[in-house]
């Protein structure tokens, strides 16, 4: 299964790294990158940290759903 985190702090990735072994987890650390990673990887499930430093992490979830055209959040 192909999981995208997003997250800006190392600590938490490497232990939700740790945490999905045996998944393929691409890693971005802010909006520019994550849409960026998604546009190269289909991923089947995204975990967003909700404050990334200035940006929300939030704001992320409709354009990650429009670009997989997902349809549940």
């Amino acid at each position: 299964m192909w999981v995208l985190l997003v997250d800006d702090d190392q600590l938490v990735t490497n232990a939700w790294v740790r945490e999905l072994r045996g998944h393929r987890v691409v890693v971005a650390a802010d909006h520019a990158s994550a849409i960026e990673h998604a546009r190269a990887h289909p991923f089947e499930v995204a975990i967003i940290d909700a404050w990334l430093g200035g940006d929300d992490g939030l704001a992320l979830v409709a354009p990650l759903g429009a670009l997989t055209g997902a349809s549940h959040v």
